[in-house]
């Protein structure tokens, strides 16, 4: 595949994507409640020496990436494991932190495809968005489907896992990939689906979206379940 681009950072520049990242950690940390005495700070130097290991993208999409997505979680795994953490703990741990962490971003979510307006708007914005967020040739991928009510693409080459098996942490890209699924799972009105992972070792990220019917409002008193939330008609 094409080489991938990479900018020397100004020292200024660089300060602020790692503070951006030191705060990822530590809420990451926090949200977890991780027991071992002196984590955030150890992960942190485990950051930073990472940070000097990995060429840093030309692209401002991969920076980010590689600031709040991989380095946090590959610097807690690295120093879990040196703690004499197995793979299998230090890993289930840090998908739970991860995805405690994110819950701030799931209820803005929701929020945001609460209503159909904003749904419709997102499914529309998917497309102009893609190349933005995953741009090539550090991500690969082709469309499946988008249409009014329904979108699909399928990754084949993803930056995140590469940059992970780059910094020996491969086995905790899993996390990072269950956290980005329950992100998007807060809404009833918008499915989000996905049947495998590259991180996971399949041969692509196949995401799908599709828009729901939403039910019409209930007489007052009356209860249903949509998709295992109850709903209660107002009064």
């Amino acid at each position: 595949p094409r080489a991938l681009g990479v900018v020397m950072l100004t020292s200024r520049t660089r300060w602020l994507w790692l503070q951006a990242g030191h705060r990822s950690l530590t809420s990451i940390v926090r949200a977890g409640h991780l027991p071992e005495p002196g984590l955030a700070s150890d992960a942190r130097a485990a950051y930073d020496r990472m940070a000097d290991q990995v060429p840093w993208p030309d692209q401002t999409a991969n920076r980010f990436h590689v600031a709040i997505n991989v380095l946090p979680l590959a610097a807690l795994y690295t120093v879990l494991r040196e703690r004499g953490w197995t793979e299998e703990h230090a890993v289930d741990t840090l998908r739970a932190a991860s995805i405690t962490a994110a819950e701030p971003q799931r209820k803005a979510w929701t929020l945001m495809l609460r209503t159909q307006p904003g749904r419709r708007l997102y499914l529309r914005s998917v497309g102009p968005n893609w190349l933005g967020m995953f741009p090539p040739p550090a991500w690969a991928g082709h469309w499946v489907e988008r249409s009014q009510n329904r979108v699909g693409f399928d990754m084949t080459r993803c930056y995140i896992v590469d940059t992970f098996r780059q910094l020996d942490a491969a086995p905790v890209a899993p996390a990072f990939c269950a956290t980005e699924a329950y992100l998007q799972q807060g809404c009833p009105y918008l499915r989000f689906s996905r049947t495998g992972t590259l991180a996971s070792g399949a041969d692509r990220c196949d995401y799908r979206y599709e828009l729901l019917p939403v039910p019409t409002p209930l007489p007052a008193g009356e209860v249903r379940l949509v998709r295992g939330r109850r709903e209660q008609g107002s009064r």
